[in-house]
């Protein structure tokens, strides 16, 4: 049994109504499963509350990234506080309490009972970054508190207020 190849009439026919119901279909779902991550991931920056004393904390989880510092891909989540004892607001000031993750094995340049800290002007936080589309500096040193594993670590990191 021989096929035949598609000539020109068979590729340019038109569409069946249920060829065109299934596109529809599929593109449908596509669009409820984009639009359902968009809102996932805006739902991340609405999480802000006022945490006692004129403090709003606001909740954020970092992209992955390959932090070239410690040799290893890591991703964060933490906090985002602005308030009388850290000015600043959403957009600017404040400070990042976060703890970051490895997800491709131990750091690999660090280590725990090394530690390491960031001098004044050589963090970027991730919460800036990700969420404002800004490239914000600490002000002061960030220490990393690393854990015994070496796998993660714990850091408070202030910034600016512009």
């Amino acid at each position: 049994m021989t096929m035949a190849a598609w000539g020109r009439t068979e590729l340019l026919a038109k569409p069946t109504r249920r060829l065109v119901r299934l596109n529809v279909r599929r593109i449908m779902y596509v669009l409820l499963v984009v639009g359902t991550l968009l809102v996932q991931s805006v739902s991340v920056v609405v999480a802000a509350s006022p945490s006692g004393k004129g403090t709003t904390t606001i909740r954020y989880q970092s992209a992955v990234y390959l932090d070239f510092t410690l040799g290893a891909t890591v991703q964060c989540e933490g906090i985002h506080q602005y308030g009388p004892r850290w000015p600043g607001d959403a957009t600017s000031g404040g400070r990042d309490v976060y703890r970051c993750h490895s997800l491709s094995g131990p750091f690999e340049n660090v280590s725990h009972t090394d530690g390491f800290v960031y001098d004044t002007g050589q963090w970027s936080s991730d919460y800036f970054f990700d969420y404002h589309g800004r490239v914000v500096t600490n002000t002061r040193p960030v220490r990393l508190r690393i854990a015994g594993n070496n796998l993660s670590y714990h850091a408070i990191a202030y910034f600016a207020q512009r």
